[in-house]
Order: C-alpha cells, then structure tokens, then sequence
C-alpha cells in the first residue's frame, strides 16, 4: 500500500465480519495478513462465532435479515460439528480459539449475556484442543490448508 490513505481506505473495505468468520467462510487473514504486517497492524476480531451461530443460535452475523440462513452454511457447521464430536471439542471453544490464533490478532471481541458466558468465554481460551482435530478439519477442507491454528 502506497499511503496511510490507502491502507486506511483498506482497513475501512476490510470486512471484519467475513474475515472473523472462522469456520464458515474463507478465511480473509492470508489475503491481508502481509499488508497488515507491513504496516505493524493487528486486528481486533469480531463476530468469532457469527453472532452465536457456531455455538447453536439461530442467526448467522448481522442485520434485519440475519436470520435467513444459507443452507451450504448450515451444512458446514453440521460436518464441523461432527469432527468435533470425534475428537471430544466444543466448537465454540474451537472457533474462538481459531480466531485468537494469527499474530495479526490482537484481541477477540465475544458478547456475553451473563456471568456464565463470560466465565465460559475465559475457559474456552484455557482449552487444550488436540491437534488431530485442526488435521482433520484441513483434511476435511473445513478450514484452508495454511490456516494457523491453535498449538
């Protein structure tokens, strides 16, 4: 990027709710983590389990319309759910974990209704995750190859 105005410009047109999608859409960290870097920028992520979605709501992101669900997505986290049901992971735990993982992230942004969700939020990221489950999400192509993940 040539100038502050650029990446700025950048920083504005980069969807942070796509890019914090995790499990559900391509990761976007690959495609901006370089620029990101040069410029010595992390991000605070957003949006890690899509407004609730990957831990059993029934909303996907955000606005009016957020409850009209795309049926490939749905079927995605139902194959996640199954890997995770092998390797004994709760899939919110993963994704927040997953979200946390790029040295481009500095922070996770997780809403939280209660005490019980923060104290839940906090012993997610205190989870040791097998690393034959991030395998086998890679080999699944449920998650791109190159992805970080968790160690």
């Amino acid at each position: 990027m040539a100038n502050s105005a650029e990446f700025r410009k950048w920083l504005y047109d980069y969807d942070v709710e796509k890019a914090a999608a995790v499990f559900l859409s391509k990761s976007r960290t690959s495609l901006h983590a370089p620029a990101a870097r040069a410029k010595g920028v992390s991000f605070v992520v957003g949006s890690s389990l899509n407004a609730g979605f990957i831990s059993g709501s029934q909303r996907y992101n955000y606005g009016k319309e957020n409850y009209k669900i795309p049926q490939p997505i749905i079927e995605k986290r139902e194959r996640l759910r199954e890997v995770a049901g092998r390797h004994g992971v709760d899939l919110r735990t993963a994704a927040l974990q997953f979200s946390a993982t790029p040295d481009i992230a500095s922070a996770l942004v997780v809403g939280a209704a209660s005490e019980q969700q923060i104290v839940a939020d906090y012993s997610s990221m205190q989870v040791k995750i097998p690393a034959e489950f991030w395998a086998e999400l890679k080999e699944r192509k449920l998650i791109e190859q190159d992805a970080p993940v968790p160690a």
